[in-house]
């Protein structure tokens, strides 16, 4: 959807444009439930060393589900701002960077790093942001300028507790314990 719906504004096609916007309205919560009940079957019952895994992936998780609800929310409130709309669907994309390059580097590497991949990951998100960034004020484009900075913030703060061991500490140890115990699957 995400390539289909620029493409159909540019063939004038807009009220296939909205049909699919429309779905959307059914797909990308399904979407954010889908990786709930997923994160929660997969830390349910876990123990020991994988547990401390489980806990990091479910962070993982949840802030890229946070990350693409507040997109998509956002994408879906200005849609009458064509500038704005399109900025912030373009923020949901960005976060399916980390989990299909993580994917990419397992395949390749077929075990997993014995360092924090998500430096690789995230950095590439990162250095995707920057360079909408740029490339949106070298062309001049006013409306909607603040979107793409504001969300390399947000990623980052969403990143910090991936990067520096945070989600090993006593309070995200306890939500997990809490995320855990919800009957969802």
């Amino acid at each position: 959807m995400l390539a289909a719906q620029p493409t159909l504004i540019r063939m004038k096609r807009l009220a296939l444009h909205r049909l699919l916007g429309a779905l959307s309205y059914v797909l990308a919560p399904l979407i954010v439930v889908s990786i709930v009940l997923l994160g929660h079957s997969r830390i349910k019952g876990v123990t020991g060393e994988a547990y401390a895994v489980q806990t990091y992936i479910l962070y993982l998780q949840v802030s890229l589900t946070v990350l693409f609800g507040l997109s998509y929310a956002l994408a879906i409130y200005t849609r009458r701002t064509v500038a704005l709309h399109a900025r912030f669907m373009i923020c949901t994309a960005f976060t399916l960077i980390d989990p299909v390059v993580i994917r990419l580097m397992f395949w390749m590497g077929s075990r997993t790093p014995t360092w924090n991949y998500q430096w690789v990951t995230f950095g590439l998100t990162d250095l995707v942001i920057l360079a909408l960034i740029v490339l949106k004020r070298r062309r001049g484009a006013r409306a909607g300028r603040w979107v793409f900075p504001a969300a390399l913030a947000v990623f980052v703060l969403a990143q910090i507790p991936a990067l520096f061991g945070l989600t090993f500490t006593a309070p995200w140890q306890a939500f997990a314990r809490w995320f855990e115990a919800l009957p969802l699957t």
